[in-house]
């Protein structure tokens, strides 16, 4: 009990009151992970391309997902592995893990 008290005051000095804004602090940055980006075979900046946004899973880097409708969807005249979206992931192996998948790499959600 006396860690958790520990830990509820380090996240009290610090401003975090929520659990989604302590998620967000401590999840890696997508500028971090998406090393580079292809779309329909053209090299574009994934800082861009990509949103972060909250999932059932926690923060995720998303592509084409519509936040609030903002942005037009994007679609492929292309089809095949060598075309669409490509990218390349840096996964930022540590050796404390803040995932509920209990696992190092990545979660890719096709929808």
């Amino acid at each position: 009990m006396k860690k958790l008290n520990t830990l509820q005051t380090v996240l009290e000095k610090n401003n975090y009151y929520n659990m989604t804004s302590v998620m967000d602090a401590i999840s890696p940055r997508c500028d971090e992970m998406l090393v580079y980006c292809l779309w329909n075979k053209d090299k574009i900046s994934c800082q861009n391309s990509f949103k972060k946004s909250l999932s059932s899973d926690g923060f995720c880097c998303s592509f084409n997902y519509q936040l609030g409708k903002k942005y037009p969807t994007l679609y492929s005249p292309y089809s095949g592995l060598s075309t669409s979206l490509r990218v390349l992931l840096n996964p930022i192996l540590q050796s404390v893990h803040y995932t509920p998948m209990y696992q190092a790499g990545f979660k890719v959600i096709n929808g």
